[in-house]
């Protein structure tokens, strides 16, 4: 691992050199290069010493290289001065890992940039005060949780090998303090962490500084399992709303929250032309997945906003916000629509509990077909557990008979035929050869909403050959 930091820091990849071969580092790495040799011994003599600080103050300690690791990282939750690191470090004793293997054999980039880290720091003990250290490894591990994509050694990847100007921006952070603008490697700028994670822990930094008092509350805020480091959903500048949010992901429904959200605003995030994200009931890691992807956004998704928007309205009532609260907005809502005729696909999303499946959050839903709106099962694509919502609404309202049963994705079998959803009908196709033999009109406003609750529509109309249009033939 000495030795891989070294390749970095030449500004080459590991595919070019095998690191299981010690003859070969010793000749390409080390014979000729004493800079190489110094830093090598300096690295082991951090580990040593280590141990030996920790014999002279306290002859009890067992572990003294344990009790370092453990006095700065925690593993799954929030301790005062600690930062919690990222999933993909499995043992908070760092030189452990490497040690054992464990950060050769996955993750290599993740434990390499924690161990130069504290590298760089014991070389410089001196020079940097501890709690200087404390926050600038915060800045460190909040830019490795959210640089999935860029702490990479890909030559051929669309993202390259970053690892060299990543080791450069570490170096720098924990030596100074500050996240460099840009990275210069043989007179050229290269990327390397995270471009909008960056600027999110610069203005961090500069808030802590300004505002010491808050900086607590903001590092229990980053440490919360869903957030992870990015705070830009609450706002770091939003003190208020630190321990609200703590509180509602805590220990409030996650189907409630997502429901009140979803009444407060529309606060869903299109991810493709197809695609839509929204949160998820589920209170495990399926459901953890859904909204991780909502307040960590690929790129620079507008929609992000949106989600913002509605979390942040939601958790400015300055009352104790729990399920009932929640419940009493949800209700509104409803009633709201009701009052209003108008029936949106939001109304149906909360209305009735199949439109919420308790998975990952993911949604077929094109621009112009927001009630043909289809829960996915599985993370990323369309599988056959997937279904139609307003579909499987009028099976469980018992909007149809009880012997109907799901043809496919977007169809029922009903009436020798299929029934299908679309924008501002239900469709009977015949199943021989799938033409359209009759459609049952949705009434909706100029503005395309429905003006009907279209399943009890459905259910209250659908045997009245009056409401069918049957196609001729």
């Amino acid at each position: 691992m000495i030795s891989l930091i070294l390749v970095y820091k030449s500004d080459r990849s590991s595919s070019e050199f095998d690191l299981e071969d010690d003859f070969s580092l010793l000749e390409r790495l080390y014979k000729n290069q004493p800079k190489n040799v110094v830093f090598f011994e300096q690295a082991f003599d951090c580990m040593v010493n280590i141990q030996n600080k920790a014999r002279r103050s306290n002859s009890l300690i067992l572990n003294p290289i344990d009790i370092f690791f453990n006095s700065y990282l925690s593993k799954d939750y929030h301790e005062h001065e600690k930062v919690v690191v990222s999933q993909q470090i499995t043992d908070l004793n760092i030189f452990k890992g490497v040690l054992t293997g464990a950060a050769l054999r996955k993750n290599t980039t993740y434990w390499l940039i924690m161990l130069y880290s504290f590298l760089i720091y014991l070389m410089n003990y001196d020079k940097i005060k501890e709690m200087d250290f404390r926050r600038r490894l915060r800045v460190v591990v909040n830019l490795l949780k959210n640089s999935r994509n860029e702490v990479v050694d890909t030559p051929n990847g669309d993202a390259g090998n970053r690892m060299p100007a990543n080791l450069r921006q570490v170096e720098n952070i924990i030596l100074s303090g500050e996240i460099a603008d840009s990275i210069m490697i043989d007179n050229d700028v290269r990327q390397n962490f995270n471009v909008i994670q960056m600027e999110e822990e610069r203005q961090k930094l500069q808030f802590t500084k300004e505002h010491p008092e808050h900086s607590a509350g903001l590092f229990q805020l980053e440490d919360h399992y869903l957030l992870q480091g990015r705070t830009d959903v609450v706002g770091y500048e939003n003190t208020h709303l630190y321990q609200r949010f703590i509180h509602v992901f805590d220990r409030c429904s996650r189907d409630i929250i997502d429901c009140a959200m979803l009444a407060t605003y529309d606060y869903s995030q299109r991810i493709n032309n197809w695609c839509i994200q929204l949160g998820s009931g589920n209170q495990d890691e399926i459901g953890n997945k859904a909204w991780y992807a909502l307040f960590h956004p690929t790129g620079k998704n507008p929609d992000f906003n949106k989600t913002k928007k509605s979390l942040r309205s939601l958790l400015e009532i300055d009352i104790e916000i729990d399920d009932i609260y929640l419940q009493e907005k949800i209700d509104a809502y409803l009633t709201e629509c009701k009052t209003k005729s108008q029936y949106d696909w939001r109304y149906y999303y909360i209305a009735y509990p199949c439109f919420r499946p308790e998975r990952y959050g993911k949604y077929t839903m094109y621009d112009e077909q927001p009630y043909a709106l289809v829960a996915l099962h599985s993370e990323k694509r369309e599988s056959s557990n997937a279904y139609q919502c307003m579909l499987q609404a009028l099976i469980e309202g018992q909007a149809v008979a009880n012997s109907v049963e799901r043809y496919d994705i977007r169809a029922l079998s009903y009436r020798k035929g299929l029934l299908r959803c679309e924008n501002n009908a239900f469709v009977s196709y015949s199943l021989k050869d799938n033409k359209e033999r009759a459609r049952f009109i949705i009434p909706q406003n100029k503005e395309g909403i429905d003006i009907v609750d279209r399943i009890q529509y459905f259910k209250d109309n659908r045997k009245d050959n009056d409401y069918w249009i049957y196609q001729e033939g």
